[in-house]
């Protein structure tokens, strides 16, 4: 078979060796329909309990990513295997003409290898920790199900295969998320706790809940906010082929799943989906503008789609006590915020407090004699006058700055640990005094000694609740970035990196009883866990395909599904990074981006190789 008539369309008399090249798409059905599904209990022991910031808890339970960690694992190894068979045993050509996009694809599983043996916390990289098991192994498993999918999509009947198993995994996956918004959640039901807890016993599954709201659809992904990143990457599929697809079964079939990925978001209460939804609804039809304007039957499936997605929107909204409505209104509506509480930083001789726009030093502490000494002074050295009160045993500040702070000197264990007690405007702050080996320290709500450090922040100062509190995170983590040109903290280490011990800005902007374990974006997450140029080299690939594209399709009629999908997974890789500023990558739905990437390039190639053979046969004739 010749390199050419390897990229026709698929003849009767080829069906065994079609037959054949099917059983090699499998690896990737069971990526995209069956590892989203896996919601199982895994009960570790996670090392960070060792952190003063993380709770002392002896044991934590992952039901959504673990499971599907590990099997994704499995697969790349299984991908490999194939890879490699395919090379040697059979003799089989995979692509190797030389491919542009090859590079920046090396580059970032170079950059994610040296970042995991460079990392001070190997283990996590290749374990996972908690709230995070996108692991070394699991993102270079990313990068071959790209490679995979480029070399084994060769044919229209294989991007048709593809189409089916994206079919499939949707109708299952909005079909759970319909269950949730009606309030009948599979995992909250009794067999379905039976189902995905570890523990059997009848104690351990009536104390098993979710922290998640009735009615709020968070399929099988964790977080409620990858529900958008899932439809981003999927709805301009569907949508696209019920305008492109030819027959009334298909046109109607994508329809209903375009309706329920755009319900499914609803629920969610996902913005970024919203947003994401509605932008490459906008570029379909103007891609389509011609078919959808000269075929009356389509612009009226379509029409009728919209009116319902506007009802589903309100119906869903009602349902849910107007709560979606409410948070777009709050993600875009910020104002410019200042805090009374500016920061606290606990020094070797002392507390700073900087509060209401003036700085306080204070020291309290017990001498020899058992007696407290505390004083407070400004930067300058000079004492503020101080009130104390017999009755409470409290100290303030006579300066109106401080009307809302009081200390109390107290022990804060039954071990003789002196510290204080700092109200400031009703929240309770607790202080180690100083001793002869250690300055002050923060006692946090874990009951473990910390230092208060302030943050470095960029570009969101003052406006940190950007985003539903996403300009804090940014604001924190774009300073790091310095620290990880080359090469990153290691795959699954965010939490690491970010600054924990900012205990002041985590109060400030609602996340003082959170453990910060993702920056809720993608192209922070990688720059930070494997480096600013693994990331530039992601973007680089990302952009390398979508321009390829559109120089491959921009004369197309799209008339078959390798080039209806060549252009709608285009506009789906575009829609997860779009959903990748405000969201970070997910081991349940990654995968089926990467696939999508690697079909993406195999439809390019299908094309040019066609279009190539034309111009051959042209020349010929002339």
């Amino acid at each position: 078979m010749t390199k050419d008539n390897m990229f026709s369309p698929v003849k009767r008399k080829t069906n065994k060796k079609v037959h054949r090249n099917n059983i090699f798409l499998l690896p990737l059905a069971i990526a995209i329909i069956i590892i989203p599904l896996l919601v199982y209990e895994h009960v570790f022991l996670p090392t960070i309990v060792e952190k003063p910031w993380f709770p002392n808890a002896s044991l934590a339970s992952d039901y959504f990513l673990f499971y599907k960690s590990i099997f994704l694992t499995i697969i790349g190894f299984l991908l490999l295997a194939i890879l490699l068979y395919r090379i040697f045993a059979t003799k089989q050509n995979l692509y190797t003409t030389f491919q542009m996009w090859y590079i920046p694809l090396l580059l970032y599983s170079t950059f994610i290898i040296i970042s995991t043996l460079v990392s001070s916390y190997k283990g996590v990289s290749l374990n996972g920790t908690y709230e995070q098991f996108e692991t070394v192994l699991v993102l270079l498993t990313y990068c071959l199900l790209l490679y995979y999918s480029y070399c084994v999509v060769r044919s229209e009947q294989d991007v048709q295969i593809i189409v089916h198993y994206l079919f499939i995994g949707i109708t299952i996956m909005t079909a759970i998320g319909v269950l949730q918004l009606l309030g009948l959640d599979p995992f909250s039901s009794n067999w379905g706790r039976y189902l995905i807890s570890a523990d059997k016993s009848k104690e351990a599954i009536d104390a098993m809940s979710f922290n998640f709201e009735k009615n709020r659809v968070y399929m099988t992904l964790l977080n409620p906010n990858y529900v958008g990143v899932y439809a981003s990457l999927l709805f301009p599929i569907t949508m696209g082929l019920a305008i492109l697809l030819k027959g009334t079964k298909k046109k109607i079939i994508s329809v209903i799943l375009s309706f329920l990925l755009v319900i499914a978001v609803f629920g969610s209460q996902s913005k970024t989906g919203l947003i994401t939804l509605i932008a490459t609804s906008m570029v379909i039809m103007i891609f389509l503008r011609k078919k959808l304007f000269t075929n009356k039957k389509i612009a009226t499936i379509l029409g009728t789609s919209f009116a319902l997605i506007v009802i589903g929107f309100f119906i869903v909204n009602s349902m849910q006590n107007n709560a979606y409505t409410n948070s777009l209104k709050n993600a875009f509506t910020q104002k410019e915020q200042r805090y009374a509480l500016e920061e606290i930083e606990t020094m070797n001789d002392y507390i700073l407090i900087k509060y209401n726009g003036k700085t306080v030093h204070l020291r309290c502490e017990l001498d020899s004699e058992g007696k407290v000494e505390f004083s407070a002074v400004d930067e300058s050295g000079n004492d503020y006058k101080v009130k104390y009160d017999d009755a409470t045993m409290t100290f303030t500040l006579a300066d109106d700055a401080f009307n809302s702070i009081s200390i109390t000197p107290l022990f804060l264990s039954q071990d003789g640990i002196f510290g204080c007690e700092v109200v400031i405007d009703n929240n309770t702050w607790y202080f180690k005094s100083k001793t002869d080996t250690d300055g002050y320290l923060y006692m946090n709500k874990y009951g473990k000694f910390d230092q208060i450090k302030t943050a470095s922040s960029m570009l969101f100062e003052n406006h940190e609740q950007l985003f539903t509190g996403r300009g804090y995170l940014w604001s924190r983590t774009l300073p790091l970035l310095k620290d990880y040109i080359f090469v990153g903290s290691g795959p699954s280490t965010f939490v690491y990196a970010f600054p924990q011990n900012d205990y002041v800005g985590k109060y400030n902007n609602n996340f003082d009883s959170q453990v910060v374990t993702k920056p809720h974006n993608l192209y922070l997450q990688i720059a930070v866990e494997t480096g600013l140029l693994s990331c530039i080299a992601f973007i680089s690939l990302c952009v390398m395909y979508v321009v390829q594209t559109i120089l491959t399709f921009r004369k197309s009629r799209l008339e078959t599904i390798v080039d209806q999908m060549g252009v709608l997974i285009c506009i789906g890789v575009v829609g997860y990074m779009v959903s990748g500023i405000i969201n970070d990558s997910n081991v349940g739905v990654a995968p089926i981006f990467w696939i999508l990437l690697g079909v993406g390039f195999a439809c390019n190639k299908i094309i040019r190789t066609e279009q190539s053979r034309k111009k051959k046969i042209e020349a010929m004739d002339i």
